[in-house]
Order: structure tokens, then C-alpha cells, then sequence
């Protein structure tokens, strides 16, 4: 088994296959399952690697769920995760953010590394638009989906950098890519926002509206996103 290949994609994914096989806990940065009843306010991953807050009413649903027996419900509103671990969301190379969203609006940042009123060419911004899922980074719009995303489904979105140039997937299959070397790093020690808008954190419109599950950082490239065993 290669320990820098991971299969993902449109099937369950358990905590185990990220914690098990050739996938070894020591390597994934962060690790959000939404399985905790009731969310604390501030709490840490499954790897205990990464800590966050709970800002507004983000809670955990039984009745939305990719895997497991819970996710992570987002309101909108003023409601976001913020992490207290930029270090988890710092890459000097290779890197991969992987998640399932299940969104039941149109709009919605997904993942903000900016701080409020400053951005750097280094940080990433995921958002969705009508639908359509976006990469904002280095000053500019670099990736859009190729179709709008569904409301009220469940879809794969994965954000991977290798050998220098990032490309976004959506349900597994690549939207575009672009070439980036840069060093990635959140823009201060409380970033990212996950489900709001780190540049304007009094603009509530922007924040996700949905559900998220099995929202994964890993410190090295996912090889291979077409289905879905780990090899």
C-alpha cells in the first residue's frame, strides 16, 4: 500500500479509512466528522491536531449525513468555525483539502484564510456563487466549477495542490487547475473561517448554509480521486 495515494470520491469514506490502512492518523493535519452532541464551543478534531471555535448557532445534524452518524450543520447567518490552529492550514508544498457539502442555498463561502479587511496573495478563499464553486487566491478568481454544485445534495469537493499547480474536483473530476508554488498560510492565528467570510466577518450573507462532512487536510498530494478505496 502507497502511504501518499488515497482514493476518494462519490462513496462512504469512514474515520477508520482515514485513521487506518495506509492512511495513518500522524498524517492528517485536520479532521472534522461532526459527530459530537452537542458541538462545544471550542473543540478539537479527531487527530486532536487541529482546535476550533464555534461562532453563531453551528451545531450537528442526525438527520443530514454523509458517513458516520452525524455531520456539521451551518445555519448562515453569523455562524462559522474558526480555527485556532493555522499551522494545520499552513502548506510550504504539496497539500490536500478534501470534504462532502450538502448545501441548501445557492451562495456561501466554504473555507476563508483571509483576516478581516487585509488578504494576501497566499491565501485561499472557496466560495460558492449561484452555485458554482470558486477558488479565490493570489489576488484573483483562478478556478470555477464547471457546472453549478446542487442544493440540497451531497457533493465531493477536493482542493489539491502537487508539484505546483492546484487543481479543484468536483464529485472526483478535475474543474481546472492553476500554478501556484507559493507558501500557503492562513492570514493570522485565527484562521481559517470554515462556513464564513474571513475579510468581512460582519457581512452575514456570505456564510454557508447547509451541512459539511468528513472535512479532511492532509499535508501531501491525494494521488487519485476516482473511486474509492484506499491504496
Amino acid at each position: 500500500m502507497s502511504v501518499n495515494r488515497i482514493i476518494m470520491a462519490a462513496a462512504s469514506v469512514t474515520a477508520d479509512d482515514y485513521l487506518s490502512h495506509s492512511l495513518k492518523s500522524g498524517q492528517v493535519s485536520c479532521l472534522l466528522l461532526g459527530e459530537d452532541d452537542p458541538l462545544p464551543s471550542s473543540f478539537t478534531d479527531t487527530t486532536s491536531k487541529t482546535t476550533l471555535n464555534t461562532y453563531g448557532n453551528v451545531t450537528t445534524s442526525a438527520t443530514k449525513y454523509k458517513t458516520g452518524s452525524r455531520s456539521l450543520s451551518f445555519p448562515g447567518g453569523n455562524a462559522w468555525l474558526s480555527s485556532q490552529t493555522a499551522s494545520s492550514f499552513t502548506f510550504p508544498g504539496d497539500f490536500s483539502i478534501l470534504f462532502w457539502i450538502y448545501p441548501t442555498t445557492l451562495s456561501g463561502i466554504l473555507m476563508d484564510f483571509r483576516k478581516k479587511g487585509t488578504e494576501y496573495s497566499n491565501n485561499i478563499t472557496l466560495f460558492r456563487s449561484s452555485g458554482y464553486v470558486t477558488l479565490y487566491i493570489d489576488h484573483g478568481y483562478r478556478i470555477g466549477s464547471i457546472s453549478p454544485v446542487p442544493v440540497n445534495e451531497w457533493t465531493h469537493v477536493a482542493l489539491i495542490r502537487n508539484s505546483g499547480v492546484i487543481t479543484m474536483y468536483i464529485n472526483g473530476v478535475s474543474q481546472g487547475t492553476y500554478a501556484m508554488t507559493a507558501y500557503l498560510a492562513p492570514a493570522d492565528s485565527t484562521r481559517p473561517l470554515i462556513g464564513g467570510n474571513g475579510f468581512y466577518t460582519t457581512y452575514f450573507g456570505d456564510s454557508f448554509t447547509g451541512y459539511l462532512d468528513e472535512f479532511v487536510v492532509l499535508p501531501f498530494t491525494a494521488l487519485d480521486l476516482t473511486p474509492l478505496t484506499l491504496i
